[in-house]
């Protein structure tokens, strides 16, 4: 009985993954971003299924990356930025900014995967970029990400004029960033603007 409930599984798995937000495609068809990122990221990964979809209402690539013995599950913007991690591939619920987050977790607390994090437990380097390279911005979102044997940092900053999804490593280096107007965020669904 066991072993017929695992085949349904294996069965109904590729069915839950590519969910009515996303469709499969050819892992060939996935933005080269993405395929740059996992290279460089995550050396011996493969890209086992893709899918193309939407989040936020902006085109969006997932992808099912075996690592080490485990898969997950990744979501990209159409450059091949990482937006998430994923169980599936629905669109994530809206969740309130970190302002409500009282989480004080830090890079060497064994952090589990995307694990939010207030702005004074960010590494030392990491609030001297931020205070450097913006006058005045709100964090909507910083979580630690655990790709490999270390640590990425997320942030997700507002200035006056823009998104920006910064991606810093362990020691607090800066090590992707891209920013978007303010019109045209990926994040203003989930954090919309002020008015």
């Amino acid at each position: 009985m066991k072993t017929f409930y695992s085949i349904i599984l294996l069965l109904a798995f590729p069915l839950i993954l590519f969910s009515q937000n996303y469709e499969e495609i050819k892992t060939s068809e996935l933005p080269k971003g993405v395929r740059d990122y996992v290279t460089k990221n995550m050396p011996g990964a493969e890209i086992s299924k893709a899918a193309k979809g939407t989040e936020n209402g902006q085109p969006a690539f997932g992808a099912v990356i075996e690592f080490r013995g485990s898969k997950r599950i990744m979501i990209f913007d159409k450059e091949g930025n990482f937006l998430r991690k994923a169980d599936n591939f629905n669109p994530p619920t809206a969740e309130p900014p970190p302002s409500t987050n009282t989480n004080t977790h830090t890079a060497g607390s064994g952090a589990t995967p995307m694990e939010s994090v207030q702005e004074k437990s960010l590494p030392d380097a990491i609030q001297k970029f931020l205070k450097e390279n913006h006058t005045t911005y709100l964090i909507l979102d910083a979580k630690i990400v655990p790709l490999g044997e270390s640590p990425i940092f997320q942030i997700i900053l507002r200035d006056a004029t823009t998104d920006n999804n910064y991606l810093f490593n362990a020691k607090g280096e800066l090590v992707k960033k891209n920013s978007y107007e303010l019109s045209k965020s990926p994040f203003v669904n989930q954090y919309p603007l002020k008015k």
